[in-house]
């Protein structure tokens, strides 16, 4: 991923300054950035995965076919979200 690419290029230079307090530190926020932005990004995840499930589940329950009260003529019933929620 583009977070590790700083640290790979890190680690190709010479290990006495690998070896200094300074290199040992960046290790560290790196690891530490690392760590919270897959935290975030699994939080999101289950975020969006109980949205889409309560979303899709109130909107499954309505009629998929409505008649209009004016003209009498059927109508589909699809909830714009709904079909967003299908393609995903």
């Amino acid at each position: 991923s583009r977070v590790q690419i700083p640290m790979t290029k890190l680690q190709l230079l010479d290990r006495t300054i690998l070896d200094r307090e300074e290199a040992k530190e960046v290790a560290k926020i790196q690891s530490a950035v690392v760590s919270s932005l897959h935290e975030f990004e699994t939080q999101k995840i289950e975020e969006w995965a109980c949205d889409v499930e309560a979303s899709s589940d109130a909107k499954l329950r309505l009629p998929l076919v409505r008649r209009s009260a004016t003209k009498r003529e059927l109508a589909t019933n699809f909830d714009p979200s709904l079909v967003r929620l299908l393609r995903e």
